[in-house]
C-alpha cells in the first residue's frame, strides 16, 4: 500500500498495532498483533526507509497537517 498508494506530501494509513488484551472486547484484536509484527519487521522498516517515508503518530500528523493548512492559508 505504501508503494502504490502513498503520494507526495502526507498520506494517512491508520492502524492500531498492539498486543491482544483478553479483557478488551474488540473485533479488531487479531489485526493489532499482525500490524505490530508488520511494522516491527526489519525488512518492512528497511523498505519504508528506502522509500523515504516517515511514520508519525496521529498527534504528530495533526500538527503537520495544521502547519500545511497554515501555509496554504497564507498564500
Amino acid at each position: 500500500m505504501i508503494e502504490s498508494e502513498a503520494g507526495e506530501g502526507c498520506t494517512e494509513f491508520g492502524c492500531h498495532p498492539g498486543y491482544v488484551d483478553p479483557t478488551l472486547a474488540s473485533t479488531y484484536s487479531a489485526e493489532r498483533e499482525i500490524e505490530l509484527r508488520t511494522l516491527c519487521d526489519p525488512l518492512v522498516r528497511a523498505r519504508i526507509d528506502e522509500l523515504g517515508v516517515k511514520l508519525v503518530s496521529s498527534t504528530a500528523a495533526g500538527r503537520l497537517l495544521a502547519t500545511v493548512d497554515e501555509r496554504r492559508a497564507s498564500r
